[in-house]
């Protein structure tokens, strides 16, 4: 028994400082702690990188993880055992006995039961249902996914919402599928939801799928943002996406943007196409307002001009002799 405190000391001293470290990890982690700083040290818990591939996690340390969880495991054994041994059994063993039953009750009584992610595979979930459910008319449906996505948010770790996040993906797209077939319900549906802050961003990403659908309706956020609560960045984003099908209201509207040099460089990419290969005016009147300027989005409108003048385009042309370019 001597030879067995000692190495339970011994390796409670070795493994102590990372326990402690990951113990603290824990706590910050479960209670939703996510500054820069603790999120950059809870790579060495989980093994996860940040998005700048940064993190702290490496293989040597996995499995000096491992060791010390292996450790952990027989140094808690050993303490029992002479806690069984040295100290009063009876008590000893109620502890035990406690030391189960607390965290078995709290888990029974406190679960949190998840609705979202019931039925057998290869059915439609309970987020995705509810897409469909919008585009066939059912008015609640856009509440329920607003009402999902709150719970969501607030009782599932981030790390844990992928799954969720495909759900609310394939929900809205079934509805931009359903717009763009000229489904006059799954166009309100979006439109609603464009209007609920926890869903404007999935509404605007599938509002842009549906306009490129063939959808009019859903392109008219895009257009008149202001009316639809859209910030002008989604707004041009989406216009921008929008003109490489020639779609006409959308090179208008993305035209109108020539002015702001916050949007230039969105301009210049979105109507390069039609300005280029389509001959679009509209779209050359856009590009010749920004080459009047100097600097790089300058340079790089005059030369899409000059590649749209060598495409025989003798707007074009006129436009570069008129801004002396």
């Amino acid at each position: 028994m001597k030879i067995l405190r000692t190495l339970h000391l011994y390796l409670g001293c070795l493994f102590a400082p990372l326990m402690l470290f990951f113990a603290a990890s824990g706590i910050w982690q479960s209670l939703g702690i996510r500054t820069g700083t603790l999120t950059w040290l809870s790579t060495a818990h989980t093994g996860w990188m940040l998005k700048s591939g940064n993190g702290l996690g490496s293989h040597a340390l996995r499995l000096f993880a491992v060791a010390m969880a292996g450790t952990f495991i027989l140094s808690t054994l050993l303490g029992i055992a002479m806690a069984l041994k040295h100290g009063r059994r009876r008590t000893a063993f109620l502890s035990l006995v406690l030391g189960v039953a607390i965290p078995l009750g709290i888990i029974t009584r406190f679960h949190q039961h998840r609705s979202v992610r019931t039925g057998p595979p290869g059915q439609y979930t309970v987020i995705t249902g509810l897409g469909v459910a919008a585009a066939n008319g059912d008015t609640n449906a856009i509440d329920r996914l607003s009402a999902l996505r709150k719970e969501i948010g607030r009782n599932v770790p981030g790390p844990e919402r992928a799954d969720d996040d495909r759900a609310f993906e394939g929900a809205f797209h079934s509805l931009a599928v359903s717009a763009g077939q000229g489904n006059e319900q799954a166009v309100q549906a979006l439109l609603r939801a464009n209007r609920i802050p926890d869903l404007q961003g999935y509404a605007v990403h599938f509002l842009t799928e549906a306009a490129g659908l063939g959808n009019q309706e859903a392109l008219e956020p895009f257009l008149h943002p202001k009316d639809f609560a859209i910030l002008p960045s989604s707004a041009v984003t989406a216009l921008q996406d929008l003109t490489g099908n020639g779609n006409q209201k959308a090179i208008d509207a993305l035209a109108s943007w020539a002015d702001d040099p916050g949007f230039q460089g969105n301009v210049i990419e979105g109507l390069q196409k039609p300005a280029t290969l389509g001959a679009n005016t509209n779209a050359i009147n856009a590009l010749a307002m920004i080459a009047r300027y100097n600097g790089q989005k300058g340079d790089h409108a005059t030369a899409l001009l000059r590649l749209a003048s060598s495409n025989h385009i003798d707007y074009a042309t006129e436009m570069l002799k008129k801004i002396g370019r």
